[in-house]
C-alpha cells in the first residue's frame, strides 16, 4: 500500500492569479500572494502563534465590468493566540499569556477573468477595529479541549 504524503495547504493557488499582489495593511509594501502565504506559515511568523483562527466574510459588494470585478468584503475574524506567539504589533502583540483577538476589517479585491477563470489579481486588507479577550471569557469545546478555559464553563446547563 502506498503511503499518502500530506499536501501543503495551497488554497491560495485556486483563489489568486500566480502574480497576484497582496497588501497586508494600508501603507505596507505589496508582495505576491504566494510570498505572503508562504511567510505566514513559517515558524517565526505571526501564524505560528495561532492556536485557532476563523474568518467570516459578509456584506460582499461586487462591481462587475467585463473581465474585471472590484469587490469589497467585510471581515470578522477570531484568533486564539498563544503566549509563545512572536511579537507582531500593533495587531498581534505578544502579551506573555494566551488571549483571544476579535478583528473587524475589509478586503478590497480586484478579480480578473483569464481563460474563463475568475481569480484575485490584487487584495488589500484594511483593519477597522480589534478587541482583545482573555481565556476566562472564552467558552466552547475548542477552548476547553485546548485547556484555555475550564471545561465546566462549557458543560453548564441552562435552566428553564
Amino acid at each position: 500500500m502506498t503511503k499518502l504524503e500530506p499536501r501543503p495547504y495551497r488554497q491560495y493557488e485556486s483563489s489568486f492569479h500566480p502574480e497576484a499582489v497582496f497588501i497586508y495593511q494600508k501603507g505596507s509594501e505589496p508582495v505576491t500572494a504566494r510570498a505572503f502565504f508562504d511567510r505566514i506559515k513559517s515558524s517565526d511568523s505571526l501564524g505560528a502563534g495561532f492556536v485557532q483562527t476563523m474568518h467570516y466574510l459578509s456584506n460582499i459588494l461586487i462591481r462587475l465590468d467585463g473581465n474585471q470585478a472590484v469587490v469589497q468584503s467585510s471581515i470578522f475574524a477570531q484568533h486564539l493566540i498563544s503566549a509563545q506567539c512572536s511579537d507582531h504589533p500593533p495587531n498581534f502583540p505578544n502579551l506573555g499569556k494566551d488571549y483571544g483577538l476579535l478583528i473587524g476589517a475589509r478586503y478590497y479585491d480586484l478579480f480578473t477573468r483569464r481563460n474563463g477563470l475568475w481569480r484575485i489579481a490584487s487584495r488589500e486588507l484594511t483593519y477597522e477595529w480589534d478587541a482583545r479577550i482573555y481565556p476566562s471569557q472564552v467558552r466552547g469545546p475548542l477552548a476547553s479541549d485546548r485547556k484555555l478555559v475550564p471545561s465546566d464553563l462549557w458543560d453548564y446547563k441552562l435552566s428553564g
